[in-house]
């Protein structure tokens, strides 16, 4: 019998036209990855807090909000501390970006900017641009719902 980390996080789908907003994660079962902005909730904190401080962090822009379009769940081969699988629990939100900063963008969209503990830049990828080997399954999720308005389960 296998023992499990489960891992819960909140995560923003960005999309213009077919492409998608993404960090180059740098640590944790994504690593070297394309990765949705995102991440875990901290104590004493809303799912709406989380999801904009964490864009904000990865991203450096700021959110709007527009809607849940769901929760998702992977089993992911990666050891954490005493444990042999991670399971991913994804609550995904469609959102857009609330006012673009000029400058921040252009870096951003070079890789150059916005790196983090868990991210080493930001860009758009076009959805033809996702595999399995450059792509967390989260990204891919989120490719099913921009091409197809929802995500099955």
């Amino acid at each position: 019998m296998s023992r499990w980390h489960r891992h819960l996080g909140i995560y923003g789908v960005c999309y213009d036209h077919n492409k998608l907003l993404v960090i180059h994660k740098i640590k944790g079962p994504y690593k070297d990855m394309f990765d949705l902005p995102g991440g875990s909730i901290n104590e004493y904190e809303t799912l709406r807090q989380a999801l904009k401080r964490e864009f904000l962090e990865e991203t450096g822009q700021n959110i709007l909000i527009n809607h849940q379009i769901g929760t998702f769940d992977f089993l992911v081969d990666y050891r954490y501390k005493q444990t042999d699988l991670t399971h991913h629990i994804a609550i995904f939100v469609d959102v857009s970006i609330e006012h673009w900063t000029t400058p921040e963008i252009e870096a951003q969209l070079k890789g150059q900017a916005v790196t983090t503990n868990d991210s080493s830049g930001v860009e758009w990828i076009g959805l033809e641009e996702m595999t399995e080997l450059n792509s967390s399954p989260l990204v891919r999720k989120a490719a099913a719902y921009i091409l197809n308005g929802n995500v099955p389960l």
